[in-house]
């Protein structure tokens, strides 16, 4: 027989078992209110310490490789950087620069990066010209974490030792001038200075020296004097410029020259044009300023070499700054990068690689003192850097010193 529940023991029952539900429901309202607050103050700790220059992700190091021509000014950049105390994604931001070649570090990039000999592969590279970005983005574009952007240039001038530079200098001197010097048994002859014989030109290999191929293109160019169509296969097949460029091969120093740099350190060993192993060598001018003062890696010249600034327009390097993206760069380090490359384009960095040495237009500070530099203004051309050219060239240079031989 069933049981029958009085109306009152029933409603008792409901009440006894709605009570846990609702003890319940407000714990985790609590408790969900207790994350979400706890949450907040984090976030808002986070962004005061990170207001305050403190570090709550920690601190990250990236790895920035230039061209020895500027590891010193960037070395100092990163100096300026670093005592504004830099906090990117609540992380602090470490420079290091690593100076490296800049046609080695292009090739590394392309063909594996040994760290035991050019150090930590960097996840921020500055070349002294877009040559060598536009090189390794053709073959791996997957490399560019951002759009390389120039943070300064350097015309393309001429190094002479002292007596050279003073002889030149007197006339004006056109890129289309040299390759006739170079030709002659007595170049120097042309120039006034019939007792100094040969003039010769050393080009250190335009397949790894940006400066070298550059000056080649404005020497060899029959259109331009000063180098502004591309290179292209009718320019080099061109008998004149092919006529040139063995010239040029077959008068280049015996001694091993595998840079630019190399070549001004042979230049500026001597005590002048005569007893110099060649008479001069294309160089950008931040390069030949950092050689002289020996702030480029190697002890300082014995000889103090000229700036020998060519008439009519000028070849620039550009300077590219490179975010890279790779497995070895993170998210956070691919931001330093750019929040790096940010800062170098501000207006007193600007100026700052100005008064070191750089060209900038909104500058026209430059280092004091500076020796054998003149600073003179120049009209700068439009800088044949494609990739195919490039090829091109290097392979008609090849050609050129086969046949020299």
């Amino acid at each position: 027989m069933a049981r029958h529940r009085a109306p009152g023991e029933a409603a008792s029952k409901r009440r006894v078992a709605s009570w846990p539900i609702a003890l319940l429901v407000t714990a985790l309202l609590v408790a969900v209110g207790w994350v979400g607050w706890s949450w907040l103050g984090n976030e808002a700790t986070k962004r005061a310490a990170a207001a305050a220059g403190n570090c709550p992700g920690g601190t990250v190091t990236i790895q920035v490789a230039t061209d020895p021509a500027i590891a010193d000014i960037i070395g100092t950049e990163t100096v300026r950087y670093q005592q504004a105390s830099p906090v990117v994604n609540s992380e602090c931001v470490k420079l290091k620069v690593t100076s490296i070649n800049s046609a080695a570090c292009a090739y590394a990039l392309l063909h594996g990066w040994d760290t035991s000999k050019l150090g930590p592969k960097p996840q921020a590279w500055i070349p002294d010209s877009a040559l060598w970005v536009n090189q390794v983005l053709a073959a791996q574009p997957i490399l560019a974490g951002d759009t390389a952007r120039s943070i300064a240039t350097s015309p393309v001038v001429l190094a002479m030792s002292a007596d050279a530079g003073r002889a030149v200098q007197t006339q004006a001197f056109p890129w289309t001038q040299v390759p006739a010097l170079v030709a002659q048994n007595n170049g120097w002859a042309a120039l006034g200075q019939s007792g100094w014989g040969q003039f010769t030109a050393a080009l250190p290999d335009p397949a790894h020296n940006a400066a070298s191929l550059l000056a080649i293109t404005a020497m060899i160019d029959p259109a331009s004097p000063q180098g502004q169509n591309p290179v292209d296969a009718a320019l080099l097949g061109n008998a004149d410029v092919q006529r040139d460029l063995v010239n040029f091969a077959g008068t280049q120093p015996s001694i091993s020259l595998p840079t630019t740099r190399d070549a001004l350190v042979a230049l500026g060993g001597a005590a002048g044009v005569q007893s110099a192993p060649f008479s001069t060598v294309p160089t950008t001018e931040i390069a030949l300023y950092e050689r002289n003062l020996g702030r480029d890696g190697l002890p300082r010249a014995a000889s103090v070499l000229d700036e020998v600034r060519v008439s009519g327009t000028t070849a620039v390097a550009d300077f590219p700054f490179l975010p890279l993206t790779g497995d070895w760069v993170t998210s956070d380090q691919l931001s330093m990068a750019q929040h790096f490359r940010d800062f170098l384009e501000t207006t007193p960095e600007q100026t700052q690689l100005s008064a070191a040495g750089l060209r900038e237009a909104l500058s026209n500070q430059h280092p004091n003192p500076s020796p054998g530099m003149d600073w003179g203004l120049f009209s700068p051309a439009a800088t044949p850097t494609d990739n195919n050219g490039y090829q091109l060239l290097v392979s008609a240079w090849a050609n050129a010193v086969a046949q020299s031989h």
